[in-house]
């Protein structure tokens, strides 16, 4: 048995189709040998060419591995150091902050001593101040610069529970024809002892009372004093006699 194979030439020429004639056993040796040579290319083609091509993309993800692992080795030593760089700022931090704390709590007392003097140092101050005006009402009380038109006698206090009963005579050193006139002042006292009857002033004790008189030659003045009952251990009425120019020309004290 054999196969005959007719190829046609192009339409355009006069060229005879050329015809090829085989036995069955060359058509098949020669199909055999196409498929074994297709079968020897796969192999040849899947067995070498791919597996050489994947092992070379293998070989560069291994060395862009290995080059992200050293990456990813520095990152992990600059990150170290950047810990080491973080906890030795946080430490500087730490000193100064409590450097500003121990430098805070110096001011701190510093103004707090500062005020603490300054309280004292007004405290003390106020205490002169009354001290010298404790001193200066003394020296008036007990030694009073005083040119005497009046003179003072007869004078008597009786304390009361809600007031003090006085009488005094008040005597023109020259008797006046027409009369002179005066406004008498009366101040309550009240202490522990003569230098404490500064402590407190005269309106703390008693409203203010004062008399205006008119004299000739003499006069006897009597009355009541309402007093704050605050008057308690030395208890001193203090009269004072003031003329039209509020000038003092007599003062006399009591004690009771």
């Amino acid at each position: 048995m054999i196969y005959t194979f007719i190829f046609m030439k192009n339409s355009q020429t006069n060229k005879p189709p050329v015809t090829i004639t085989m036995s069955k056993i060359s058509f098949w040796s020669i199909a055999g040998m196409f498929v074994m040579f297709s079968a020897i290319i796969l192999y040849y083609l899947y067995m070498v060419i791919l597996p050489a091509s994947l092992h070379g993309k293998v070989n560069d993800l291994i060395g862009e591995n290995n080059s992200l692992v050293k990456e990813n080795a520095t990152l992990k030593i600059k990150n170290k150091d950047l810990d080491l760089s973080n906890l030795s700022l946080k430490a500087s931090v730490d000193l100064e902050s409590t450097k500003v704390a121990e430098l805070q709590a110096q001011a701190n007392i510093v103004e707090k001593i500062k005020k603490e003097s300054l309280d004292e140092i007004a405290k003390y101050n106020q205490k002169l101040v009354t001290q010298n005006k404790q001193i200066e009402f003394y020296k008036e009380l007990m030694s009073p610069s005083v040119e005497q038109e009046l003179q003072c006698f007869n004078m008597n206090v009786k304390y009361r529970k809600k007031y003090v009963d006085y009488g005094i005579n008040l005597v023109l050193d020259k008797k006046s024809k027409d009369g002179k006139n005066y406004a008498v002042e009366f101040r309550l006292l009240s202490g522990k002892d003569n230098v404490d009857l500064t402590t407190r002033m005269p309106e703390e004790l008693a409203p203010e009372t004062i008399r205006n008189i008119s004299v000739k030659n003499s006069i006897r003045l009597t009355g009541k004093i309402m007093h704050n009952n605050k008057l308690n251990g030395l208890k001193v009425l203090d009269v004072r006699v003031f003329n039209k120019s509020k000038k003092l020309v007599a003062q006399c004290w009591k004690v009771f």
